[in-house]
């Protein structure tokens, strides 16, 4: 499946080589033409009437000789003089093309008794094509007046009907294949943008896209279509040319990953083509259509340049990518400077200049789109293999982590009696000095041991915090309950427990809420200073369980407040990792709850953590059960339980 893209744009490719070898086919073997020649004039104030147009000496008007006639970008109108001698015993019909379907204003001019006059005989045709009779044993000369806004590049030639419309019909033929594989590439990437969500895909359609209106409106087919004037026509086609500025850089600078390497140069050089792109549209919408396009053509070049520099610069970091836009966009390069030189009258109009932007741009976008089709393909691989190994780290970290929260589970209790016997043990007056030191190293390392384990979970959660919390039902009572009796037995603060419902039950992670509860009184009994107590609340406020520890130390400095949540943050007095607030707060969020902290009037503070009771099976209504119980001290732990 992932292989189609690239076989369809193989596919693609033999259909542009076919096309191309067609085009290039010998004429069609036919009856020789009658003697003609053509001549062409210019009138630079666009003010000569036919009348005056054939009354000029025959060698006012330039013989072409089989050349192209090629004037660039004119205001001015040029008269074409064609005389054509039948020296045949028979009449015949032939037929006059002008290979420049964008031609804005055509007249056809024939002497008909003693007067010029304008004729209509052209065809049908996106190139302007005229009927010309030429009687047995006569000559006929006619004038055609022509004017344009484009580029005034293009050849005059005579056709034997016959042979006309063979050679037409196999050219439609070509266009067809060819601007119907644009159409597909266009398709099938946008397609392939739904698909991978990827931006590249999407500028890469547009890009597509824009090439193919341009190619497509050039060739003059939707005149053939379209019910329209050739000024609006060719005002198109020049907004499509001065948007293909932008687009092409935009395409270029992301392909290229620009932005990550030269930053500086992709914002600058980005801006510069859209205002650009910008002003050309607004040129032509003006009315200055040679000015808007002229300024497009010219910026091109140096925008190819650096376009260039930057794919070398990007070869060293993106060598792929960077090579694969070097092969494709040569060709079409070279193509656009080849038409541009032609249109700005430095080289004579061909077959091959004439459609060189067709030929360049076709080829460039096959090997880019299988460029792209291999980089997304190779990328994905990578991205594939690392989200393997991230997904292998992460599992074999949850273990790790799960081993040690057992670990440290099964090993507080213990740890607590030991602390409790040893604490208790110095009470003895018949202890020597020797012995009680022993004791105090005992006490001393059993209270590191505990603050490691604390310190090492709550690290560890911190690092796995995509670990999806696991809620099940569970009594918050009871957890609070057994959390105060193990932290009573780890220190000699007293702790006041006071629960204002026996009974609070609904969906939270047990095991997150008492690392949470954990850490909120370590902290209180950090800064109780001495002897002093602390306080443990749990409670219910509007549909939330609210665990509030207080403490009666020196609290917060108004500095410290608004960063005591922030991670790896140590107040003056902190000795630990800067992770518990963090920690509790971060659990808080990851229950649709939050954690507050205000100094009280007295001193000390109060930490609430407030956990909305909410079902986690999927109803978003309340699920809680307990009722609010007058406040009173429901027992108070004390040291020595």
């Amino acid at each position: 499946m992932k292989q189609l893209p690239a076989k369809f744009l193989s596919f693609l490719l033999l259909v542009f080589c076919a096309w191309h070898l067609s085009c290039c086919a010998g004429p069609i073997a036919t009856e020789p033409l009658p003697m003609w020649s053509v001549g062409f004039h210019e009138d630079p104030q666009s003010q000569l009437t036919i009348s005056e147009a054939a009354t000029l000496p025959e060698t006012a008007f330039k013989d072409l000789n089989d050349r192209p006639l090629r004037l660039g970008f004119t205001a001015s109108a040029v008269w074409l003089r064609v005389a054509i001698r039948n020296p045949q015993h028979t009449g015949r019909e032939h037929w006059l093309e002008l290979t420049s379907p964008l031609l804005e204003q055509i007249n056809f001019f024939s002497h008909d008794a003693q007067e010029w006059k304008e004729t209509s005989r052209q065809l049908a045709a996106r190139k302007p094509v005229f009927k010309i009779s030429t009687p047995a044993n006569s000559d006929r000369l006619y004038y055609i007046r022509i004017k344009t806004r484009t580029s005034m590049s293009m050849q005059v030639n005579l056709w034997d009907p016959a042979v006309y419309m063979t050679q037409e019909a196999q050219s439609a033929l070509n266009w067809t294949l060819m601007y119907g594989a644009y159409m597909s590439m266009a398709a099938l990437f946008l397609v392939f943008w739904l698909w991978s969500k990827e931006p590249i895909h999407l500028i890469y359609s547009i890009y597509v896209v824009v090439n193919f209106m341009a190619a497509f409106m050039t060739e003059g087919w939707l005149l053939l279509a379209l019910k329209t004037t050739k000024i609006f026509y060719i005002d198109a086609l020049g907004i499509l040319i001065s948007l293909s500025i932008f687009i092409g850089t935009a395409f270029t600078l992301i392909y290229l990953e620009t932005k990550k390497y030269l930053p500086g140069i992709y914002k600058i050089f980005l801006t510069i083509t859209f205002c650009i792109s910008i002003f050309c549209i607004i040129t032509i919408i003006k009315g200055d259509y040679q000015t808007a396009v002229i300024t497009a053509q010219i910026s091109s070049i140096p925008i190819i340049f650096i376009n260039y520099l930057i794919a070398l610069h990007t070869i060293h970091k993106k060598s792929h990518q960077a090579k694969i836009f070097i092969l494709a966009f040569t060709p079409f390069y070279v193509a656009v400077i080849w038409r541009y030189m032609r249109n700005i009258n430095l080289i004579e109009p061909s077959f091959f200049n004439d459609n060189a932007y067709q030929f360049g741009a076709f080829f460039h976008m096959i090997l880019m789109s299988l460029g792209i089709f291999a980089s997304y393909t190779r990328l994905r691989h990578e991205r594939n293999q690392a989200q393997a190994k991230a997904n292998a780290e992460q599992s074999l970290r949850e273990q790790q982590t799960d081993f040690m929260t057992m670990v440290s589970h099964e090993t507080r209790t213990p740890l607590a009696v030991i602390l409790a016997s040893a604490e208790n043990s110095l009470l003895d007056p018949k202890l020597t000095d020797k012995t009680k030191d022993r004791l105090n190293k005992i006490i001393k390392a059993g209270h590191r041991i505990q603050n490691l384990l604390t310190q090492f979970i709550s690290r560890e959660r911190n690092i796995s915090a995509s670990k999806q919390p696991r809620f099940t039902t569970n009594h918050l009572v009871r957890l609070a309950e057994g959390q105060v009796q193990e932290a009573q037995l780890l220190h000699s603060v007293k702790i006041n427990l006071q629960k204002k419902s026996e009974e609070i039950s609904f969906d939270f992670d047990a095991e997150l809420i008492r690392i949470a509860m954990a850490n909120l009184i370590e902290n209180a009994i950090h800064h109780s200073q001495g002897t002093d107590s602390v306080d443990v609340e749990i409670s219910l406020e509007k549909g939330q369980a609210l665990i509030t520890v207080s403490d009666r130390g020196p609290g917060f400095t108004e500095a410290e407040l608004p960063q005591v949540l922030s991670r790896y943050y140590r107040g003056k007095n902190s000795k630990g990792f800067g992770l518990g607030l963090y920690l509790v707060n971060q659990i808080a969020q990851e229950h649709g709850g939050k954690l507050t902290i205000t100094n009280r009037a007295e001193n000390g503070c109060d930490v609430r953590l407030y956990l909305p009771a909410l079902n986690h099976s999927g109803s978003d209504k309340p699920n809680i059960t307990g009722e609010q119980i007058p406040h009173t001290t429901h027992g108070a732990y004390r040291q020595g339980l």
